[in-house]
């Protein structure tokens, strides 16, 4: 998934003194996401099809993933179809919040063993590993309660690659345009591409919402694009899934192997996928709440200023 480098500093935000209530854990709350469809793709003779497709992506999402709190999230995305790659996501990535927030967020909604276990793995320190910042999306943002940034996310499919419908006739040459739309769904929410910040220019001391998750042994953390890193809630001990490091394509990411996954770093045609085992135990661990049972394997019982820099990245089939 060959990607593009953030723009550059698109503004800054002042400090904001923040509460992090502990909220009802008998209760989650829906994530609305509400499409807009550019010319590229109300014009285009497979419209009805495209945004069928998209909507099937966004549906599958809902169906899983939900907030941990009571209150509802409600994510903005704007859809055109494009020309070059398979699929691309531009978003605004927010730098500075303070690690020792994410944590205690990520604590304020706490709504499951998977949840505990990852917890009890992250010091509570003002920071992990000696990086004292955290970088997220303006949605994740939101579901954590720190920040109410505004969205400015858009989606770019190229249509011409894919099959459009997973009923009737497959072209196995063609992409599955559900899978495409979820994969960059799920990096807009904070799951895959910016949830490292490794390679990016807002590295420095800060991390992406699943770096704190990236090892390379048993209780070795790695920030490195050359280490083989993988995704773990319990210290390195349990490889969850493998992360690319390809050079090109995003970092958090997965690897490609026989298992193929809707976060995979390079798309596989003649396939689809819906989200699992890897995205939801992403989702669960970063502040949200999965709507489907845990894996029984992992089954264990203030802010400072942010700024916003532009991320927009292209992925490629391979």
């Amino acid at each position: 998934m060959p990607s593009k480098a953030a723009k550059g500093i698109t503004g800054s935000l002042s400090v904001i003194a923040l509460g992090l209530a502990n909220p009802s854990l008998s209760h989650a709350a829906a994530i609305t996401i509400t499409p807009t469809f550019e010319s590229s793709i109300t014009n285009d003779p497979n419209s009805a099809a495209i945004q069928a497709g998209i909507n099937a992506a966004i549906a599958e999402i809902q169906s899983k993933v939900q907030t941990a709190t009571a209150t509802p999230l409600n994510v903005s995305i704007k859809f055109t179809s494009v020309s070059t790659g398979l699929g691309s996501s531009s978003q605004p990535i927010y730098y500075g919040v303070a690690y020792q927030d994410y944590r205690d967020a990520l604590a304020a909604r706490s709504t499951s063993a998977n949840d505990m276990l990852a917890l009890s793995n992250l010091p509570d320190a003002d920071n992990f590993n000696g990086f004292a910042g955290m970088a997220l999306t303006a949605p994740h943002l939101r579901a954590l309660g720190l920040y109410n940034a505004a969205d400015n996310a858009e989606i770019g499919i190229n249509t011409s690659l894919t099959n459009l419908s997973r009923s009737g006739p497959q072209n196995p040459s063609l992409y599955d345009l559900q899978t495409v739309a979820m994969h960059e769904i799920d990096e807009i929410l904070g799951v895959g591409g910016p949830a490292t910040s490794i390679g990016a220019s807002y590295g420095g001391s800060n991390l992406g919402s699943l770096d704190p998750f990236r090892y390379k042994a048993p209780g070795t953390f790695t920030h490195s694009a050359t280490d083989t890193a993988y995704f773990s809630i319990d210290g390195g001990n349990t490889n969850i899934v493998t992360f690319n490091k390809v050079s090109g394509a995003d970092y958090a990411d997965y690897a490609t192997n026989s298992t193929h996954y809707v976060q995979d770093a390079f798309g596989t045609p003649g396939t689809y996928r819906d989200l699992s085992t890897p995205e939801l135990t992403s989702y669960d661990v970063i502040g949200y709440t999965v709507a489907v049972p845990e894996p029984a394997c992992l089954a264990v019982v203030g802010m400072g200023t942010l700024v916003a820099i532009r991320r927009r990245r292209v992925r490629s089939g391979n």
